[in-house]
């Protein structure tokens, strides 16, 4: 009704102050329907349900339908895919670093003269990095990670929550069955795994971030909810120093006034007499009157 009365500016906040008051009711609402809420909020131009609804979308785009992306506003699927993209290029970056961790005491120098005893006694180490490597590679080839229809939150979440999260002491039975060792070795081997899981923790932190209002711990949220909006990517942004476009006003002539005047004007009567310093009549009465007999006499002839 306000946008048929085109009254949306004066009615916005008294909307978005009810909404608001409705506190946990709200967000979970929101969360189980992003879609209808981002719709809402572009409209009423609300800041904070447009970016709670907006999280939520990116959180689940890896698992929507094409049909279901094209269903939103155009300015709504342009930020969402916008947002994801970046998220995605982050979970790529993250993996990669993941995989090419060591922990930092197996860097050795050259002034060291590190020898095979040096590698020999962090063999254990070198075991754990091997197994969590395949495990991580498996991971990705079942599409258990970025690609995977949650977007990789449980696979994340499983590195973020580390000790027994995964690779868990079950594992490392079945491991055992290939590569039987001591009792005490195995301890070791598990230990050393507990190492470098506690190193892996710090990279997916900003994966785990939790940019909504609802507590995962209470409601069943599966996706993850780390997209950032700035205010610059709310649909109705208009930025402060934008630009006027000016009219073309073609410019006005200049006045040309002239440097010097070479010989005074005399006024008569409003009107400018001119004399011509060329040539000059004498005539021959010796007055400057009418002449009597019509004769004149060049400037440079003798009277």
């Amino acid at each position: 009704m306000a946008e048929i009365v085109g009254s949306v500016d004066q009615v916005r906040e008294t909307i978005e102050l009810a909404l608001l008051r409705q506190d946990n009711i709200l967000w979970t609402s929101i969360a189980g329907n992003p879609t209808a809420w981002a719709e809402l909020a572009c409209r009423a131009h609300s800041t904070t349900i447009f970016r709670e609804g907006a999280c939520h979308l990116i959180g689940k785009w890896q698992s929507m339908s094409e049909q279901k992306k094209m269903d939103l506003r155009p300015e709504i699927r342009d930020i969402c895919q916008k947002k994801y993209d970046e998220v995605r290029v982050a979970k790529e970056a993250i993996e990669m670093r993941i995989l090419g961790h060591y922990p930092g005491f197996l860097c050795r120098t050259v002034t060291d003269r590190p020898g095979r005893p040096a590698y020999a006694n962090d063999i254990y180490m070198w075991m754990a990095i091997s197994f969590f490597r395949h495990w991580f590679a498996q991971a990705i080839s079942d599409q258990r990670t970025r690609e995977a229809l949650d977007g990789g939150y449980a696979f994340y979440k499983a590195l973020h929550d580390g000790g027994q999260a995964y690779l868990h002491h079950l594992d490392f039975q079945n491991f055992h069955s290939y590569f039987p060792m001591s009792a005490k070795a195995c301890n070791v081997l598990e230990a050393n795994m507990a190492i470098l899981k506690e190193d892996v923790r710090s990279f997916v932190k900003d994966l785990m971030r939790n940019n909504v209002h609802v507590d995962p711990k209470e409601h069943d949220i599966n996706w993850l909810t780390c997209a950032h909006l700035e205010k610059e990517d709310y649909p109705w942004y208009v930025p402060e120093d934008t630009p006027q476009m000016e009219e073309d006003v073609e410019p006005e002539p200049e006045l040309v006034l002239p440097q010097s005047i070479p010989a005074p004007c005399a006024a008569k009567k409003g009107r400018a007499v001119h004399k011509s310093p060329a040539k000059r009549r004498v005539y021959s009465n010796g007055n400057n009157d009418s002449p009597r007999d019509g004769s004149t006499l060049d400037a440079g002839e003798e009277e």
